[in-house]
């Protein structure tokens, strides 16, 4: 019997059997836990083979690079998407995703009211909120998992309601993707500010080619 277990026994409960009730609990954690590092590593094994398409798996590392979206996800998000060349631009994304109508092209809030389509991959939504959730905590030493995603939610999205400002979130992340597998180049982290100065300089350098 697990410790859990024996402190519920010893503390005097009075729902018989509830020991042993969460000895098995725990059991069952445990197991369905060990089926899943099973499956995991089936997948990884599968992935790393000789026999998996180099360019998914470069691009499953690629996004994998972006901060808050870990491995698992990442493999999900790519299952997902398939092929970057069907989306000609980012909003074309966001619309396969269906978070189209909260937010806009630039992922600027536009109102409290709108509702999201919907209308898109259901578990690539899914996997996307809880990027959307990581990117705006602090890892366990208080270190901001994505500084950018969380000065942003933390200074645009006051006074908004939790889930719209989380669908800006879920928008920015989507331009994430979109820049990794267009480029090909793994996530770079830019202050806003330099980001915005790059695209000026770009812009001005095709002007005056």
């Amino acid at each position: 019997m697990t410790n859990a277990a024996k402190e519920a026994k010893i503390i005097g409960l009075p729902l018989d059997g509830l020991a042993v009730k969460i000895d098995s609990t725990i059991t069952l954690i445990k197991t369905i836990e060990s089926e899943i590092n099973t499956i995991l590593e089936q997948i990884n094994t599968f992935i790393n083979s000789e026999t998996f398409p180099n360019s998914i798996r470069d691009n499953i590392n690629l996004i994998d690079s972006i901060p808050g979206i870990g491995r698992l996800t990442a493999i999900t998000l790519i299952a997902e998407i398939g092929d970057i060349d069907g989306f000609l631009k980012p909003k074309h994304l966001v619309a396969f995703f269906g978070i189209d109508s909260s937010v806009n092209e630039s992922g600027n809030f536009k109102g409290d009211n709108k509702k999201i389509s919907k209308r898109g991959t259901r578990f690539g939504r899914r996997a996307l909120y809880a990027v959307a959730l990581a990117s705006i905590r602090n890892n366990r030493n208080g270190i901001p998992i994505n500084k950018v995603l969380l000065d942003y939610y933390q200074i645009n999205m006051k006074g908004k309601k939790p889930k719209i400002a989380l669908i800006a979130i879920m928008h920015k992340i989507i331009n994430y993707i979109f820049a990794v597998l267009r480029n090909q180049t793994p996530f770079e982290q830019r202050d806003p500010k330099i980001h915005k100065q790059m695209f000026l300089e770009n812009n001005s350098l095709n002007k005056v080619a």
